[in-house]
């Protein structure tokens, strides 16, 4: 394993993570300032999901210690969890202030950049747990 995977993972979490507490910022302005409703939701949902992201990386981060992947599959496994991360944060961010949900592939621009950044985290993240579990799996029957 490269020994450097987990501290590669855990410092993208805690950048992940700095963005989502910052996020939390618009969250209260909205909430303070008895704005919509919607935009408070979105706020939220930027906050707590991008929080949810940079902790998962930190925890994953020294787990994959004890992930047995060839170095290629590791390689994709770190690579698809930093893209999910950051490609939700993004994703997430935009939403609210494009005011937009991305949760279908129609409609303005921006919608679709929010959609497409949804996907591609999306799909970013199976990749990353269907490879975490497989390396567990190896290592605890090794």
């Amino acid at each position: 394993m490269d020994e450097i995977a987990p501290a590669r993972v855990v410092f993208h979490g805690a950048v992940v993570l700095l963005v989502g507490l910052l996020c939390g910022i618009p969250f209260a302005q909205v909430l303070a300032g008895g704005g919509d409703p919607e935009l408070a939701r979105a706020w939220r949902v930027a906050h707590v999901g991008i929080v949810a992201g940079g902790i998962l990386g930190i925890a994953v981060g020294p787990a994959l210690r004890h992930v047995a992947l060839g170095a290629g599959a590791m390689s994709w496994l770190v690579g698809a969890l930093i893209l999910s991360m950051y490609g939700f944060a993004v994703a997430l961010i935009l939403g609210p202030l494009a005011g937009v949900r991305g949760l279908v592939a129609q409609g303005p621009p921006a919608n679709l950049l929010v959609y497409a950044g949804n996907m591609v985290a999306s799909v970013a993240s199976v990749i990353a747990v269907v490879l975490l579990a497989i390396g567990a799996w190896r290592r605890a029957h090794a």
